[in-house]
């Protein structure tokens, strides 16, 4: 018995190392150990350009103050891929273009939340793609 509780810590370390969970950030590279996270994305105020915010994914709701939040939103696509260039290689980012409260109705002040033009969409899964991150969605309901 004493034998086995080692063995089942050593697969369980290696099993979550594999898959990326808790990935210790290899020296020097400056990148985020790889993870889940959430992409969300709206039509600057000015018009023109999208604004980003890149969160990472958890088990709950984010809310609108989180996702519209000056300390993560990323004004416009050059700043968008600096962040994505930040992150570790096998990171996977899904792509979100509403907040919904569990009967799938639209939080409050979320409204704004959408996904640009495909050609910016196509740039910014291609940006990704070339740094081994994949960019899950964009997921459109029959509303958008």
């Amino acid at each position: 018995m004493k034998m086995i509780v080692p063995v089942i810590m050593a697969v369980f370390f290696t099993v979550s190392m594999v898959n990326g969970v808790q990935q210790p950030n290899q020296e020097g590279t400056g990148k985020v150990p790889q993870a889940l996270y959430e992409l969300y994305s709206w039509p600057d105020a000015k018009g023109g350009e999208w604004d980003f915010s890149i969160l990472y994914n958890t088990s709950r709701q984010k809310a609108v103050s989180e996702v519209f939040s000056r300390k993560t939103s990323l004004k416009g696509l050059n700043k968008l891929e600096g962040r994505i260039s930040e992150l570790a290689p096998g990171s996977k980012i899904i792509w979100l273009g509403e907040l919904t409260t569990s009967d799938r109705h639209k939080v409050k002040g979320s409204e704004k939340l959408g996904y640009p033009p495909d050609a910016i969409v196509d740039q910014v899964k291609q940006f990704a793609a070339a740094r081994n991150i994949e960019v899950l969605g964009p997921f459109k309901s029959s509303t958008q």
